[in-house]
């Protein structure tokens, strides 16, 4: 599933329940859906920081901070990768929209931020600790306090996206890594983002635990045709 955050600044939210259950119900069983609800403005990085805090104003404290939940956690509970694709600015909620992905790839001209310190107010859909999850505790501390904005070469440096296309290609990274996730086990990638999502904080005798009761169910008929193909592939018998 890939979300295309565009030339809009990315402060993404449902408008409300009724729209969240429709997307969710369709979305979930389209492995293949490529669009998801945007703000709308332009992509000034300036004019996006005051359309966002705008945003957070009129809806952060109802819908969104019931909505934002149950969608990151339909994300992560997918059987298969949710890929974030940025092209503008990705401040605030959609910043944690993007962490709420399991993978993201940015456009040259994407900007990243949880800028809400600016606004008097703080992270409240998960950007806390997803953000440390995936550019470090320090780094994210830095980050949130100073309402730093990021572009995407440095986005890319931090971890918060695996790569940088020319603009307006983004996408096309994605692709790519979908054209590649293809010729994998789906079983098998589903086991594998289960066990890394539930293990990530988890002491390692649990993400253990997490391994070894996944590992027995993939063997069986799928598994041995793949593992001979590999293996005379690979010029072993």
């Amino acid at each position: 599933m890939v979300f295309p955050l565009r030339d809009e600044p990315c402060v993404s939210r449902m408008q409300s329940t009724h729209e969240w259950r429709a997307w969710r119900a369709d979305q979930l069983g389209k492995p293949s859906a490529d669009a998801i609800p945007n703000a709308s403005g332009r992509s000034d990085s300036r004019l996006a920081r005051r359309k966002a805090f705008s945003l957070m104003r009129r809806s952060c404290r109802s819908i969104g901070s019931k909505l934002a939940p149950p969608i990151a956690g339909a994300l992560e509970s997918l059987s298969f990768p949710a890929i974030g694709v940025v092209e503008g600015p990705a401040l605030g909620g959609g910043c944690e929209l993007l962490l709420a992905c399991d993978l993201a790839y940015a456009g040259a001209r994407a900007t990243f931020g949880q800028i809400e310190s600016t606004g008097g107010v703080m992270p409240g859909f998960g950007g806390t600790w997803r953000l440390a999850r995936r550019v470090g505790f320090a780094r994210a501390l830095e980050m949130m306090m100073t309402a730093a904005v990021i572009d995407a070469p440095t986005a890319k440096s931090y971890g918060l996206v695996l790569d940088v296309a020319p603009e307006g290609r983004a996408v096309d990274l994605a692709r790519d890594f979908i054209e590649r996730l293809v010729k994998s086990s789906a079983a098998s990638i589903a086991a594998i983002k289960q066990a890394a999502v539930r293990g990530w904080n988890a002491s390692p005798a649990v993400a253990d635990l997490l391994e070894e009761s996944a590992f027995p169910g993939l063997f069986g008929a799928e598994q041995s045709a793949r593992m001979h193909a590999f293996l005379k592939e690979h010029g072993q018998k």
